[in-house]
């Protein structure tokens, strides 16, 4: 399995990315909790999807500890990782948020 998996600030782009990678016949996942993350590969392995991607949110406290050791299991189970952090200026990402009137998360 080929996964791609997204992460960065909110509003970056993620979704932006995830429904790009759908059009080429990707299975996407948007804002997945990194504690499911493998039980989800787990179960799309045994399905057969071969390109996978995902989005997982920054925001938990425990995400940057739990990331890398996630990463490497799926490694060692053969699924191909790439990981993708999006980033943006505060200005692209204030006028986003004042498109979609709804305060940044981390406002």
């Amino acid at each position: 399995m080929r996964l791609f998996i997204f992460t960065g600030l909110s509003g970056s782009g993620k979704s932006v990315a995830l429904k790009t990678l759908e059009d080429i016949d990707f299975y996407c996942i948007d804002n997945l909790p990194i504690k499911l993350l493998d039980s989800c590969i787990s179960t799309l392995v045994t399905q057969g999807y071969s390109n996978v991607a995902i989005s997982l949110d920054v925001r938990n406290p425990s995400f940057l500890g739990v990331l890398p050791e996630e990463v490497q299991n799926l490694s060692r189970q053969g699924v191909e990782v790439k990981v993708i952090f999006l980033d943006s200026s505060n200005e692209s990402l204030l006028r986003r948020y004042s498109e979609s009137r709804r305060p940044h998360p981390l406002a």
